[in-house]
């Protein structure tokens, strides 16, 4: 089992601090990030025992010891993290489909979609907000987990969100994500995202159709505007 905890260099948008946890060993690495899929199959990861590495020493955190599936999820929120919407759209399968409180989408067409006006958005008004850390990655042939956490600004009203997040995966045969469902406390999110109207309704199941119907509004006015 591998656990990294993933953090965007503020310095450096292609490059990202982590610590890398096996046998019970935690060291700081520097990834040139699995996204861009240029890591050589049989190679040890560069580790540093006790300060990050320099940005000249940008190195590959190589997947020799991950299966396809985890190297997927890896990819996807490493390009996370760096809002790469691209990136994360091409993890998914054609027919993939994507559930949590805010959003019910089928096929890569509208996941991707979803991922491209989140992306877009948190680029355009909040990227100095915008933090993403993950862990506890583990897959096996079919089915897969993540740990995730993201900090942003939401952009309605304005305010700082810190939402936690379990992720549940099935895959192709091929690698690709098949089925993708996130789990979170939306009543937690929704006292951050919009405060007291939150703390009052978001518990409510009617506020929560209410959010989704939103959503599917603005989904479908953004694919409209980006074929």
């Amino acid at each position: 089992m591998y656990q990294i905890f993933l953090v965007a260099s503020q310095r450096a948008p292609s490059a990202f601090t982590a610590s890398f946890s096996a046998n019970g060993v935690t060291k700081l690495i520097l990834i040139w990030p699995i996204i861009h899929g240029g890591c050589r199959p049989n190679a040890e990861p560069a580790v540093f025992d006790s300060t990050v590495p320099t940005l000249k020493q940008v190195i590959c955190i190589y997947a020799s010891t991950m299966n396809h599936n985890e190297q997927t999820l890896i990819r996807f929120y490493s390009a996370f993290a760096a809002l790469d919407a691209d990136t994360m759209a091409n993890c998914y399968a054609d027919d993939a489909t994507f559930e949590d409180p805010a959003f019910s989408l089928k096929g890569r067409r509208e996941v991707g979609g979803m991922w491209h006006m989140l992306c877009d958005a948190t680029k355009s008004k909040g990227r100095d907000d915008w933090r993403l850390e993950f862990r506890d990655i583990h897959a096996d042939d079919t089915t897969g987990h993540a740990h995730w956490e993201a900090h942003y600004r939401f952009r309605v009203a304005k305010r700082v969100v810190h939402n936690i997040i379990e992720a549940e995966f099935t895959f192709t045969p091929e690698g690709l994500i098949a089925t993708h469902k996130d789990t979170f406390d939306f009543w937690r999110w929704s006292r951050q995202a919009m405060g007291l109207s939150g703390l009052i309704l978001g518990w409510i199941p009617f506020f929560r159709r209410q959010m989704r119907k939103q959503t599917r509004v603005a989904l479908t006015k953004y694919l409209a505007k980006n074929p």
